[in-house]
């Protein structure tokens, strides 16, 4: 980086500092305001722990202080209790949403200029003005003007994003291969095993990530400077985040769209797929990317969605399929592969046993079964902890009789 280039990224990133600040100094009261009727006195960032455990994840401890703890719970479903900061046009979730990554890349200390500064403050104005904070608003408005200063004439908005977003939160829906009168059934929504009192049983469903557009495709035509890298780079986290386990592929489709790019292009998801390799996140034999606090080896969690999510059942981990088949049979015992199969794909908002289908429940079983956690042959499905469980009097043909 050239010494003008590094001064400018110094500046900018102190800017950028006092607009986070502003946020995490002004949101709390706000976040409070609107969990304290659902928490009976506990303090909200606890929440975010118990949502931590649900998923599978190291549960750490969270301030209510910090920014990105204040997004994520205004971003998330908070289990039982859905989306309580969510409104009809989804507003606060967009503009959440990009301050995440804004974030996200300002704790990691990336180059920025004082369009990310403007970007940044606008967005500020507006999540102000739509939670009714004028203090807050007329401050951001400050940073706002000042960014805009700086930029003089040189200040160059991305063509049609509106029209962007939008077409890109449009793609989102269910995809081609979902059945919407599926719906998971009762049993597979909830835990036998509660350590989240405040979350209480639910087992959380998928989410996919709200595709928000936060730049243009010049940032993709970049890659592989380092500035495009870092931005590039920024954005997976969050994806995978709220997403991971996620397939390389679709994680690269999102970030096309959030590049206002509504078609795939097969050299660009190289590029971001070697983007997403390269940020350390572990990447499996099935080409799924994991969050860094989640264990693979122990992870027994699922996601169960309706019909109507947006996400292709082959886009599922194998990992996470299998973990419903052996919710399945802890719940049921011995059963055949035919009521494995439709138990299994109905808590994942299918119903026809396509060839495609077949084939990577099979994936998924194998999986459960390569861990120990599953006993299946052509005919049924048993659960082989029942051994162990019961001692040595129980013998296979009484485990899947």
């Amino acid at each position: 980086m050239r010494v003008h280039d590094w001064i400018l990224s110094v500046t900018t990133n102190s800017s950028l500092g006092k607009v986070i600040d502003l946020l995490s100094l002004r949101l709390p009261p706000y976040i409070k305001g609107v969990l304290a009727p659902h928490l009976n006195g506990v303090d909200w960032p606890i929440l975010l722990t118990e949502l931590d455990k649900a998923k599978g994840k190291y549960p750490k401890a969270y301030s209510s202080s910090d920014l990105q703890a204040q997004l994520r719970v205004m971003t998330e479903r908070l289990g039982p209790f859905g989306y309580p900061f969510s409104d009809p046009t989804r507003q606060i979730s967009t503009m959440a949403s990009e301050l995440r990554v804004t974030r996200n890349r300002w704790a990691h200390n990336e180059p920025s200029d004082w369009f990310d500064v403007f970007r940044a403050a606008d967005t500020a104005v507006r999540l102000f003005s739509f939670i009714g904070d004028t203090a807050g608003r007329d401050r951001a408005e400050e940073f706002r003007a000042s960014a805009l200063g700086e930029l003089t004439g040189a200040l160059k908005i991305p063509k049609s994003e509106e029209s962007a977003r939008l077409a890109a939160e449009r793609r989102a829906g269910a995809p081609e291969d979902a059945d919407l009168t599926v719906v998971p059934s009762e049993s597979m929504t909830h835990r036998a095993v509660v350590d989240t009192p405040l979350l209480g049983d639910s087992r959380l469903p998928f989410e996919p990530w709200p595709v928000t557009v936060i730049g243009d495709r010049s940032v993709l035509d970049a890659l592989p400077k380092k500035w495009a890298k870092e931005r590039v780079r920024a954005l997976i986290a969050e994806i995978v985040e709220a997403e991971g386990p996620v397939l390389d592929d679709r994680l690269a489709t999102l970030v096309l769209r959030s590049f206002g790019l509504e078609r795939t292009y097969a050299a660009r998801k190289k590029k971001i797929i070697r983007q997403a390799s390269a940020s350390g996140f572990h990447l499996d034999k099935a080409k799924f990317l994991w969050p860094a606090d989640m264990d693979p080896a122990n992870w027994t969690e699922f996601r169960p969605n309706d019909g109507a999510a947006d996400r292709p059942f082959t886009e599922i981990s194998p990992r996470e399929i299998g973990n419903a088949a052996v919710a399945v049979v802890e719940q049921k015992g011995r059963l055949t592969r035919a009521e494995l199969d439709a138990e299994v794909l109905s808590t994942f908002g299918r119903k026809r046993r396509t060839k495609a289908f077949l084939k990577h429940l099979e994936s998924g079983y194998q999986t459960a079964v390569d861990f120990g956690r599953l006993g299946i042959d052509p005919e049924v499905a048993w659960d082989p902890t029942l051994k162990e469980r019961y001692g040595n009097s129980i013998s296979r043909n009484e485990a899947t009789r």
